[in-house]
Order: structure tokens, then C-alpha cells, then sequence
């Protein structure tokens, strides 16, 4: 639900090591809508490097999901994305 600009801002922030293993296990839908932001090169390293991953402990994503949560608050609390919208953007 976040706009391209704030996805960006936080991939920008987000260690990559991070960010692919925490993809590891999510869906395509959520791989292609984060790796869009992305340039095509950076997107075509974190899909070759999730590919060639072994197996990981689920402690291990949510581990980096949690620090890619802690990285949007803390540009968050910033001013330099603003969650608020999404907050109060209707559900369907």
C-alpha cells in the first residue's frame, strides 16, 4: 500500500542481505511489488541470491522482517515517509 517513492526510500535504507532473506519465504506477488522499486540489475541480484539460498529457520526471516519494520519506523518517525495515509486508507 506504500507509494513507489516511500518503497524506494526504504530500499534505499534496507541492507540488501536483509531484504533477501526476508523474501525468501514471501509470496510473488510481494517479491514483484518491492523488487519493482528497485533498478533491474539490484532486482535480478536479490531473485539470483533468494534462488541459490538454502533452506532458513523462520526465527531468521521474521528476524529480518523486523528490521525492515524497525527501518520504517525509524523513517517514520523521521518525516521522511508517512504511514499515516495507509492508516487511514480504506479496506476492501
Amino acid at each position: 500500500m506504500l507509494d513507489a517513492k516511500s518503497l524506494q526510500r526504504i530500499l534505499q535504507v534496507v541492507d540488501t542481505t536483509t531484504l533477501t532473506v526476508s523474501l525468501k519465504t514471501a509470496s510473488d506477488k510481494l517479491k514483484n511489488a518491492l523488487l519493482s522499486c528497485m533498478s533491474k540489475r539490484g532486482a535480478e541480484n536479490v531473485r539470483e541470491t533468494i534462488s541459490f539460498m538454502g533452506p532458513l529457520k523462520v526465527s531468521e526471516v521474521e528476524a529480518a522482517r523486523s528490521q525492515i519494520i524497525d527501518v520504517v519506523r525509524q523513517l517514520e518517525s523521521e518525516g521522511e515517509i508517512d504511514l499515516e495515509a495507509i492508516r487511514q486508507a480504506p479496506r476492501f
